[in-house]
């Protein structure tokens, strides 16, 4: 393609580094920008605030320096993907010039209901979440992996878990994990603040039964995280509840030949759902056949795989990057 395409993506888990190095391959002339100016637990607490002074004092300057780059490089398309820090000034730019303006959102709009109002100024929007699809109008579109890796490996763990704390993700991923011992499972929580763990650990005390050293402040690396995924027979997938659209680590763990436990009902409606690779486990279930069924599971073995490629990466970005406007 030889088109010129700047996209602003996330710097969060190395998936910016993989977009941009996809997007590499498939564009001449690309440019990649952090969608927010910065990373820090202030810059983002304040975008989230959602309050128009604020918002705009973190991001003029930054967006400014875009601009130019937008206006030196005579740049075609923009792709933004899970928008949070672009102002609407900034579209509205984008479309006073007739850029073509390609938005792809990973976070559902009941906890991002800002993203409502920059649908006005897409040429052309998707979603990971299939209920804002169908309610906005938009295309449906799971999200993606980056490497596929089905070389023969000795598993170390039967199952495992890595994510972000939040809901209950803690207590699910216990009791899933009592039915195996602690050396057949690996379970990993992140949580970006110490402040706020802290916070909701003795004074609003929602955490105060989670044991801190079962936390961690830095996150896994993706490299760490792959390392893990490889390692296990199956890793369990505990979704946000107020979401229906399937978590990365749903399409990284198919895509990557491995098992999948989620308590994400809605995958049974995708083209690639097979329970020979995947299980509905039910969060609200305290039942000791679930507990049984999760463990047959786990043991069941498998020749083949699934086939992912839609959703890889190259394959993935490519329909985004290629859109051509009526």
């Amino acid at each position: 393609m030889k088109k010129n395409v700047l996209m602003l993506v996330p710097s969060v888990f190395s998936y910016d580094v993989m977009l941009n190095k996809s997007l590499n391959r498939l564009v001449e002339n690309s440019f990649t920008f952090n969608e927010r100016p910065g990373n820090s637990f202030v810059m983002k607490a304040g975008l989230r605030l959602n309050k128009k002074p604020v918002s705009f004092l973190l991001t003029y300057s930054y967006y400014k320096k875009i601009q130019k780059v937008i206006e030196d490089n005579d740049i075609e398309k923009v792709l933004i993907i899970n928008p949070e820090a672009t102002p609407l000034w900034f579209l509205k730019y984008l479309r006073k010039k007739n850029k073509t303006i390609l938005i792809y959102f990973w976070d559902s709009f009941i906890n991002k209901p800002r993203n409502e109002s920059l649908l006005p100024y897409a040429t052309k929007a998707w979603s990971f979440d299939p209920e804002d699809a169908k309610r906005y109008n938009l295309t449906y579109k799971p999200l993606f992996y980056s490497k596929e890796q089905f070389s023969e490996v000795s598993y170390k763990y039967k199952l495992a878990f890595i994510g972000t704390l939040h809901s209950d993700r803690y207590e699910l991923v216990n009791q899933v994990f009592s039915s195996f011992s602690n050396e057949q499972v690996f379970k990993f929580f992140y949580c970006p603040s110490k402040l706020m763990f802290f916070y909701k650990k003795y004074i609003q005390k929602s955490w105060s039964h989670i044991n801190a050293n079962d936390v961690s402040f830095e996150p896994l690396s993706y490299s760490e995280s792959m390392k893990v995924l490889n390692e296990s027979e199956a890793i369990l997938d505990i979704h946000n509840s107020s979401q229906r659209g399937l978590t990365m680590r749903t399409i990284e763990t198919l895509g990557n030949g491995q098992k999948l436990i989620t308590t994400n009902d809605s995958i049974v409606n995708e083209p690639f759902h097979d329970e020979r690779f995947i299980m509905y486990f039910d969060r609200n279930s305290q039942s000791t056949s679930e507990e049984e069924r999760i463990k047959k599971f786990v043991g069941s073995k498998n020749d083949e795989f699934l086939d992912m490629k839609a959703y890889f990466i190259d394959n993935w970005l490519r329909e985004l990057v290629m859109y051509k406007p009526n």
